[in-house]
């Protein structure tokens, strides 16, 4: 018994493994940021959620990114738009300063030399600067053009007074109008000032990357303005032969500034420092200039020189129109700068508006396009799961069927794709058996009703030797073969678990009725022989796990004689067995052999043979396939078969035969 318990215990731990091993392929798996499974409707939507969702993250992070870009382009554009307004309107003021410039320059010409130059001359050059002061009003505002203290335009007003002021001094002809004509002449310097004054503001107010190149077109400015103030002191000491000292310190103030603005316009463009450069190469001008200066600067008392007046006067706005010439290129490359900035801003903003409402655009259709792939693979995962659970329910019918077909370890290995290799047992006990008078019975019974019989029959075997270390080979027509002590060796208890299962299935034929006569009893002959064998899978189509040795023929041949010692000499070891000498038998192939029959066991079977219901009182008698062959019409014939069996097992009619075992 504790032999029994120990095999079916083992059987129930293979079979649980192989469940375990199909259960595992069907656990199911968990993703995702919060680890749902995706096979559940939850599952399925927290995936939905997290593919739509962290993909828009970055898509609204790049929006994000982009409005911002947008922002600083649009203020980018609209301070370089407002910087060349106002740099437009600096054109359009210098334009003025340098007409202011030229009349003073015009008025002190008129009034300090002895030239030919009429009221009728100047007259019109005061007509061309108002018109071009009218042009002005309409184009700037007057807060443009305003000063600390005064405004530009109400400075304006008092020009033609002012004018006729200096003019009227001209009349007396005396030194002390010159010097009060010198004094009324500052007010085109106030003029100037207020102009440049409110230019210096707004640039500096330009928080842009071009300031150096604005401040180089101030300084070029303030240099033309202070060099224009000092050629009429210096036009005045040639014409007068000497200038008073208020004079002469207006005249180095303005000479000194112009220089030092120079310096500061050289330093902050290097275009100027290079032109200016080139104007040093002519030694000749620029030493006549510099001697010119320091003639002034020691303010020798002379006479008149008319000539010298006339040439410095020449010169000296021959240099102021190259410095003017500088400015001009200092506004020219203004101008480029700050048009290429606005080039530059309008291209930011266009390309940034372009990315903006193509990342808008594309968004939606992104999301929409993640959702259905989303949904694609849901729906192909679900389908995939139902393929992949009937593949496994596919699968556990196969081992299932691979079980009942070949041992579980050759299942095992068969499995694992291993080469099956044929081993060698040193002791197995073979069983063999088959039905007496069987062929009559066949020639007298349909082929159905023989598949009946047969079914339930070994139904019955089936379902007595699962109590056993037994290994069931194979079945041929009524032959029924059955091994032990393979292919999980056993020791010599392989003897006992065959004769203990002989006695046992003798038991259950006894109460066995032939289901189409149940008039009838069957009887076996059970041939039994120990002793080595090979035992191996053979093919690889429909395999099947075969013995080979001299040990299977002995069993055969004590089944086919129907009444030699190796099996006896391990009853004997074993112990508890009943057998009785049958004799000596000429055994085909094999010569004499002593034989034994195998009649009882000390203190019988086991169990009852009434505890297990045989296969064929069951109340669907048919074979599975049978009833898919046949159809549904086999039910009324079942339930007639078993409703004779029963009457036929009370009838208590018994047939049997004697094991044969060898010694």
């Amino acid at each position: 018994m504790e032999m029994k318990n120990c095999s079916n215990s083992d059987n129930l731990s293979s079979n649980q493994s192989f469940h375990s091993e199909d259960e595992s392929s069907l656990v199911s798996f968990r993703t995702g940021c919060l680890q749902m499974d995706p096979g559940t409707l939850k599952g399925k939507r927290c995936q939905m959620f997290q593919m739509i969702v962290l993909p828009f993250i970055p898509i609204a992070a790049l929006i994000i990114q982009n409005v911002f870009l947008l922002t600083g382009a649009t203020s980018a554009l609209r301070i370089s738009q407002e910087i060349n307004g106002q740099i437009r309107v600096t054109v359009q003021v210098d334009t003025l300063l340098t007409e202011l410039q030229f009349e003073r320059t015009d008025v002190a010409y008129f009034m300090f030399s002895n030239s030919n130059v009429t009221r009728l001359q100047i007259l019109d050059r005061f007509l061309k600067t108002d018109q071009l002061v009218t042009n002005l009003s309409t184009l700037v505002d007057d807060e443009v053009l305003s000063g600390k203290d005064i405004s530009f335009q109400t400075h304006l007003q008092a020009i033609n007074l002012q004018r006729h002021k200096i003019l009227n001094l001209t009349n007396l002809n005396t030194s002390q109008c010159d010097d009060d004509a010198l004094e009324e002449m500052i007010w085109y310097n106030q003029a100037n000032d207020l102009i440049l004054d409110q230019l210096s503001r707004t640039i500096r107010e330009t928080n842009t990357g071009l300031w150096k190149s604005l401040v180089a077109y101030k300084n070029m400015m303030k240099t033309i303005e202070n060099f224009s103030i000092s050629l009429v002191y210096g036009f005045y000491y040639y014409c007068r032969g000497h200038l008073s000292n208020r004079s002469l310190a207006r005249y180095v103030r303005y000479d000194s500034l112009a220089e030092e603005y120079l310096n500061t316009t050289m330093y902050f463009s290097s275009d100027v420092f290079q032109k200016y450069g080139k104007f040093h190469v002519n030694r000749e001008a620029f030493l006549h200039l510099k001697s010119r200066r320091n003639e002034i600067y020691a303010n020798i008392i002379m006479g008149p020189k008319f000539t010298d007046a006339e040439m410095y006067f020449q010169e000296m706005n021959e240099y102021i129109q190259l410095l003017r010439s500088y400015q001009g290129h200092l506004r020219d490359v203004v101008s480029s700068e700050i048009q290429a900035e606005i080039n530059s801003a309008t291209y930011q903003l266009g390309y940034t508006i372009a990315i903006v409402i193509i990342v808008t655009v594309l968004s939606p259709i992104i999301i929409v396009i993640v959702q259905n792939i989303t949904e694609a693979i849901h729906t192909y995962s679900t389908v995939l799961a139902k393929k992949s659970h009937a593949l496994n329910q596919e699968r556990r019918r196969s081992d299932r069927l691979l079980r009942q077909m070949l041992p579980m370890s050759v299942v095992k290995e068969l499995k694992q794709r291993r080469q099956v290799p044929a081993e060698s047992f040193q002791s197995v006990t073979i069983y063999f058996s088959d039905i007496v008078n069987f062929t009559r019975l066949s020639s007298t019974s349909s082929p159905m009703e023989i598949v009946i019989m047969l079914n339930s029959l070994y139904q019955l075997f089936d379902s007595r030797i699962e109590h056993y270390d037994v290994y069931k080979v194979e079945t041929i027509g009524d032959a029924y073969m059955v091994v032990s002590g393979l292919p999980k060796r056993n020791g010599i208890l392989h003897a006992g678990e065959i004769c203990t299962m002989a006695l046992d299935l003798i038991s259950g034929v006894k109460i066995f009725r032939i289901p189409h006569r149940p008039e009838e009893t069957l009887s076996i002959r059970i041939g039994i022989n120990t002793g080595p064998c090979v035992a191996g899978v053979i093919g690889t189509k429909m395999p099947r796990y075969c013995l080979f040795g001299d040990t299977i023929n002995t069993a055969s041949r004590m089944e086919s004689n129907g009444e030699p010692q190796d099996t006896k000499d391990v009853l004997d070891l074993i112990g508890g067995f009943f057998t009785e000498v049958r004799g000596t038998l000429e055994i085909k192939g094999k010569g004499t052999m002593t034989t034994y029959w195998l009649v009882g066991k000390e203190g019988g079977l086991p169990r009852s043979v009434e505890l297990c219901t045989p296969g064929y009182l069951k109340p669907i008698l048919t074979p599975e396939f049978v009833r898919e062959f046949l159809g549904d019409n086999m039910e009324d014939e079942d339930a007639q078969v078993f409703a004779t069996s029963k009457s036929s097992l009370k009838s208590g009619a018994v047939s049997s035969q004697k094991s044969s075992v060898t010694s």
